[in-house]
Parts: structure tokens; C-alpha cells; sequence
């Protein structure tokens, strides 16, 4: 059970940046630079986020 959580949790982890990068390429492509910005301060990314 333990590695069973862990691996979950690691999925989740995985599933969870690669969302937050497909939003922000999403936003990059389509937004206006300010409105880009704005938008990923709501969504939280941060460059460095891992």
C-alpha cells in the first residue's frame, strides 16, 4: 500500500506539471503578453516550478 500511494502520488505529481505547462503554452500562443502574464499569476506557474 505505501508504494502504491507513492507512485499514485508521483502520477499525480506528473499529471499535475504537465497540465500546468500545456496551460501555460496554451496561454504563451493565444494571450496578449499582458493578459499572458495575468492569467498565469492566477494559475500559479511559476518558471521555476518543477
Amino acid at each position: 500500500m505505501h508504494l502504491c500511494s507513492l507512485s499514485c502520488l508521483h502520477l499525480r505529481a506528473r499529471a499535475t506539471g504537465c497540465l500546468r505547462v500545456r496551460v501555460w503554452f496554451a496561454i504563451r500562443h493565444t494571450a496578449p503578453p499582458q493578459a499572458r502574464l495575468d492569467r498565469i499569476a492566477v494559475v500559479g506557474w511559476q518558471p521555476g516550478d518543477n
